[in-house]
């Protein structure tokens, strides 16, 4: 579903959302954790889950857009940065969960204090470009 407004002559470049794989593995680490130390995690995971579930990001001809719908009502909260303001791009990337996956959190700055992060972003290097 896109919650994104275009401004005339905008179009979309690249769309996402947390890659799916990382989030299955990241299910049967808490899934092995749990059984291992006698742990209910799953509420836990369904939380977080949930939570990067509702988040979509949109790479546009001239800016970037992090959507994030609500729990409850229909609204949408959306975080943007246009390519003229970016600063910094930086590639977080976790020892065991992204190094398998390939996946990495983005974290993009504006040349203010403003930053927007991608989680668990598939192909990190293509969206960095």
């Amino acid at each position: 579903m896109q919650h994104l407004i275009l401004a005339p002559g905008e179009e979309i470049v690249m769309r996402g959302r947390a890659d799916k794989q990382a989030m299955c593995g990241l299910f049967w680490i808490f899934l092995v954790v749990g059984v291992l130390f006698g742990l209910f995690p799953l509420p836990v995971f369904l939380m977080y889950w949930l939570s990067i579930k509702r988040v979509a990001w949109y790479v546009t001809n001239k800016r970037l857009v992090q959507t994030k719908a609500s729990w409850i009502a229909p609204a949408v909260e959306t975080e943007e940065i246009r390519w003229s303001n970016i600063g910094e791009v930086r590639a977080k990337k976790g020892a065991l969960l992204d190094s398998i996956f390939g996946t990495a959190n983005l974290l993009i700055s504006d040349t203010g204090f403003n930053s927007i992060e991608l989680k668990f972003v598939g192909k990190p290097d293509e969206v960095r470009r």
